[in-house]
């Protein structure tokens, strides 16, 4: 069959809510790339283990991981995925004040599952947004909407950095701070988009039924190319959750360098990954999604592999924003494909099928890594890490010939 009608991206106008959803969806990721570099601060502070601070990431993920349940159903049986992304900037912003107010382990916690949930509402009302707006440029508009959150995490890390490194008004101010983009983002989005904010016709009516949603929610989960790429994608965010957790720590713990570097090896995983992500969006809307996804995931084991071998700060960071160029390359291009495979009344729940799984797996992630870094030092996460990405490749060479299905294309 025909795919749908691909837009030129030098068409702007016709890309101005892609465009404005990237926005929000950095402001959203701003505030997670900073919860994650205020960390190392927090457990200095309250003097937590490796395990103890990594029981908050898995907490974290656990958080992420009901959020996907709830989210996706929620948003396609009402349809109102403008609305969604509202509340979710709105609990992000003040879940970050929160954990800036907070003083023992289990509000710290907490905030932390509160952050994660906001996060994960996002993901399945603006994904399913801009899958049935840009049919013909799924891959693409996904790319677009990676930026906003590469940006955003990006420069969270770098903000609250430099207040943790250059002034004296500690990581709770870092933490205020840094909760202003999402508020703001709100705001515009309450302004701008929420008049616009039409329930999606599932079937020829608002949002879609519990009886016809059920069918369909059976259907996507018997479907092997819809599970094996989700696993595969489980996979990936393993390796990607692992890196953003303790990064930060091997800069600060093992390197000895200031927060501000943190914020800045943070910056340069997200920063690479800016780069090459409207690249890959495109090409795999022309090539086809495998072939990207084999040479972003390929080229990623190695580089994840080849730097336990650095010990140099500066040449670390390099790799690390190599490491992002190839990593974050693929996460629009498996977002693209599952938008191919379902249909489109379906969208924000296969994307909450997909980001559960890859919930459930990083929630793994902290808790193996809090006690191997314990017992054997934080080099040997990387090499586990590394073990994980290698899954990940192995799992592509098994997935279903790529398609796109009739009723994801109209």
């Amino acid at each position: 069959m025909s795919s749908p009608a691909t837009t030129s991206p030098l068409r702007l106008r016709s890309f101005g809510p892609a465009y404005l959803l990237s926005m929000g969806h950095g402001a959203s990721h701003w505030i997670m790339g900073t919860f994650f570099l205020l960390l190392p601060k927090i457990r200095e502070e309250f003097g937590f283990s490796y395990a103890e601070i990594s029981l908050i990431g898995t907490v974290f993920y656990v958080g992420s991981l009901a959020s996907n349940v709830i989210g996706g159903p929620a948003v396609d049986m009402s349809g109102r995925r403008i609305l969604f992304q509202i509340v979710s900037l709105l609990i992000s912003g003040l879940a970050l004040i929160g954990l800036g107010l907070s003083g023992n382990f289990y509000m710290i916690a907490l905030m932390g599952i509160l952050i994660a949930a906001a996060n994960n509402l996002w993901h399945p009302a603006a994904m399913s947004f801009l899958s049935s707006e840009y049919p013909g440029n799924r891959a693409f508009v996904l790319s677009l909407h990676g930026i906003g959150s590469n940006i955003g995490e990006a420069i969270g890390p770098v903000a609250a950095g430099a207040i943790l490194t250059w002034s004296a008004w500690g990581w709770q101010s870092g933490a205020y701070v840094n909760a202003i983009p999402a508020l703001l983002m709100s705001v515009v989005f309450l302004v701008v988009l929420l008049p616009k904010d039409r329930p999606v016709a599932g079937v020829g009516r608002p949002g879609v039924d519990l009886s016809t949603y059920a069918v369909g929610l059976l259907r996507i989960v018997k479907d092997k190319a819809v599970l094996g790429l989700s696993m595969m994608a489980g996979f990936r965010s393993m390796a990607q959750s692992g890196l953003k957790l303790f990064l930060p720590f091997y800069i600060i713990d093992v390197l000895g360098l200031p927060y501000a570097y943190a914020g800045m090896a943070l910056t340069a995983l997200l920063l690479g990954g800016l780069v090459a992500s409207p690249i890959a969006g495109a090409y795999a809307d022309r090539i086809g999604r495998r072939r990207v996804l084999m040479m972003g995931l390929g080229s990623s084991t190695v580089v994840i592999i080849a730097m336990t071998f650095v010990g140099n700060g500066t040449a670390y960071v390099i790799g690390i924003s190599l490491l992002g160029f190839t990593m974050f390359a693929v996460r629009p291009v498996i977002q693209g494909w599952m938008m191919d495979l379902v249909p489109r009344s379906m969208a924000g729940s296969a994307i909450s099928l997909m980001f559960s799984i890859q919930a459930f797996k990083s929630a793994i992630v902290p808790i193996i890594g809090g006690v191997i870094a314990d017992h054997y030092g934080l080099v040997a996460v990387f090499y586990f890490l590394g073990a994980v990405l290698l899954l990940a490749n192995l799992v592509v060479f098994f997935l279903p010939k790529e398609e796109t299905r009739a009723e994801a294309a109209d």
